[in-house]
């Protein structure tokens, strides 16, 4: 009986714990959270001969009207394989903490 409580209790817990991913919309009403966020990739800009070489991806709508923007530093990006061009079919998730 004590097992099948404690296995009850992890189980309420993890449930409690998981969430469904937001979209770019929503993330504004999430910050400070943790949370996944999913988007269409509506466009990409790598910054090569800027300090840190970022990667910007902007979600459902391009640069300047972007609703969520992914910001990834260039080693990371380099190894993550990062698109640096969008196509119409690409979409991106994104789990912050």
């Amino acid at each position: 009986m004590k097992r099948a409580a404690i296995a009850l209790a992890l189980l309420w817990s993890a449930l409690a714990y998981a969430q469904s991913p937001i979209s770019a919309s929503e993330a504004k009403d999430h910050v400070g959270e943790s949370a996944t966020v999913c988007g269409g990739v509506a466009s990409t800009h790598y910054a090569a001969s800027s300090r840190g070489k970022p990667t910007f991806i902007n979600l459902d709508r391009a640069y300047p009207n972007q609703i969520f923007t992914i910001l990834i530093w260039g080693m990371i990006a380099r190894n993550l394989g990062v698109l640096t061009r969008p196509t119409a079919a690409s979409t991106s998730a994104l789990r912050a903490e």
